[in-house]
């Protein structure tokens, strides 16, 4: 089974679709315009939270026809707190199922948020999304980006019964000195680039299936993240990123309002040529139900 469009290429998480709309002119159309002009050909739309469906459904649908319209591929994600499995694996499938989806992303990130989960409720949960989306749908998870520091355990549980992994690098200011003492002084401090070769170096150890790099285009969070700060960030990563073998998607978290993608970020991932770098290499095949 190949991997869908929705989970390669060029694209973005939409979190918030009405601030997001806002943020890029106010209207449906300016938003597909924007995400045209960064070449995107995959979007990933939110349709569940912690504990219920997320967003205007009407406005979901919308936004799902005009990016599939312009030949952009979306794929529908999700919030996972591991607080009642069978109650967000239904969130999972009927909000994928309410936009006509395929392809579902579960964000899973053990302890963040108070999330808490176990090797065998990772398994369940998966199976039971996998199971209810439909036939040749691709399944990703969403999670930590330095893997060795956080449970890594918990995917390689899901490590077979997923199609692609998307490790969440959010550079900040890493590499630090505690990370080049643990992992070799070749990761350059404070190098974003340096930090990204950091956390896919540690995910090759748990998998060889796809991963699709999730950037950092948001600002805040910590003390001393400007907006300043988290352009410049950008920038460098975008001028040292050369692909990687087994990339096969570059995404932002995420594409505007609450503190991210600011036009000077809007404009230099507009010019950025990812032609080449991305290889589109076939999904390994899921062991299936564990």
């Amino acid at each position: 089974m190949s991997l869908s469009p929705s989970l390669t290429g060029h694209g973005t998480f939409l979190y918030d679709l009405r601030e997001t709309i806002y943020h890029h002119g106010g209207s449906v159309r300016k938003l597909v315009r924007a995400m045209q002009r960064c070449k995107m050909n995959h979007a990933w739309i939110r349709v569940h939270g912690r504990h219920s469906l997320f967003g205007d459904p009407e406005l979901n649908r919308e936004v799902v026809e005009a990016l599939t319209q312009a030949g952009i591929a979306v794929a529908a994600w999700g919030w996972c707190q591991g607080e009642d499995i069978e109650q967000e694996a239904d969130l999972a499938i009927r909000g994928t199922a309410e936009l006509r989806l395929k392809d579902y992303v579960a964000d899973i990130e053990n302890g963040h948020n108070e999330s808490d989960w176990t090797r065998d409720e990772i398994t369940d949960f998966l199976n039971r999304v996998r199971i209810g989306l439909p036939q040749g749908a691709n399944l990703a998870v969403s999670t930590f980006c330095l893997i060795d520091w956080h449970e890594p355990e918990l995917m390689e549980s899901a490590e077979p019964l997923v199609d692609a992994f998307a490790p969440q690098v959010y550079w900040f200011w890493y590499p630090t000195r505690k990370m080049q003492k643990a992992f070799g002084e070749r990761y350059s401090l404070g190098d974003p680039m340096a930090y990204a070769d950091l956390c896919l170096d540690c995910w090759r150890k748990i998998t060889q299936k796809p991963l699709i790099l999730t950037g950092q285009a948001y600002w805040g969070e910590r003390e001393g993240w400007t907006q300043t700060e988290a352009e410049t960030r950008l920038k460098q990563f975008l001028d040292d990123f050369k692909g990687r073998q087994g990339v096969v998607g570059l995404n932002w978290w995420h594409f505007g309002g609450r503190d991210a993608m600011s036009q000077a970020m809007l404009d230099r991932v507009s010019e950025a040529d990812f032609t080449g770098l991305l290889t589109a290499a076939p999904a390994t095949a899921p062991s299936g139900s564990a």
